[in-house]
């Protein structure tokens, strides 16, 4: 998988003011890390408009060069999270580093992504934050939008429960199982990260297998009336629903 991406994401209820803050704070960041001398070149790879998530792919004769940068970027990410000093010293990209972190006492979480990781720094340093995300293999339904294959695979899957995006990254050679799969329906098996507190879906590496899904009929679900007998004294559907919203 080519290590060359680096995902920022502004949590909660994110007003106009505050995320041209998180992007400025974003682009001094990236700035920082990056060297004048390593030739790199930072092009937006996804921006996701019913989320603050921002994607930013490097493109470098030197694949290393971009691979160092993304691995500062991890390591920032971690100390952040876990409340651990910076093990970067350079001034640049402590100030950079204490912009992106002014960012959480106005949004609800900031998350850095790469490739290979997710780190998530919650509200005015919440204690939250020190439970690290849960990472199981799993599934999860919902449907293809964005899809890059410059130099990797990625796209994004809004899952069907929470209508958010989740990254999902593909190996190399895994190529074919993205035929035709823009804007399908689709079921992605794999290695799945979720939020330590929500338990959303926030990206899948390691996919095994991707099943692209028909799309359901209009009023497809009248076919499942009478699918659950009914007898005078059994409770009523509305109950049943509400007992599991609520739960």
């Amino acid at each position: 998988m080519a290590k060359d991406t680096l995902t920022f994401e502004l949590g909660g209820r994110v007003e106009i003011a505050t995320f041209a803050d998180a992007i400025s704070a974003f682009r001094r960041l990236v700035t920082a890390l990056t060297p004048k001398s390593a030739g790199v070149t930072w092009v937006v790879e996804d921006l996701q408009p019913g989320s603050a998530v921002v994607t930013l792919r490097g493109e470098a004769l030197d694949p290393g060069a971009v691979e160092r940068i993304v691995d500062d970027y991890e390591k920032i990410g971690a100390a952040l999270e876990s409340h651990e000093d910076l093990p970067l010293t350079n001034s640049r990209v402590l100030s950079a580093v204490g912009a992106v972190q002014s960012l959480t006492a106005i949004a609800d979480y900031v998350r850095f992504q790469t490739p290979d990781i997710d780190h998530t720094v919650y509200r005015n340093g919440h204690p939250g934050n020190r439970v690290p995300p849960t990472v199981s293999v799993g599934r999860i339904t919902g449907r293809i939008q964005t899809l890059s294959n410059r130099t990797g695979l990625r796209f994004n899957l809004y899952d069907m429960l929470h209508d958010k995006a989740v990254a999902c990254y593909l190996t190399a050679g895994q190529e074919e199982l993205m035929r035709e799969g823009r804007g399908r329906r689709a079921m992605v098996t794999g290695q799945i990260s979720r939020d330590s507190r929500s338990g959303r879906p926030v990206a899948v590496r390691q996919i095994v297998r991707l099943d692209i899904l028909d799309d359901a009929e209009p009023a497809s679900y009248l076919n499942a009336r009478g699918a659950v007998q009914w007898e005078l004294g059994s409770r009523l559907p509305e109950d049943i629903i509400r007992e599991l919203r609520d739960a």
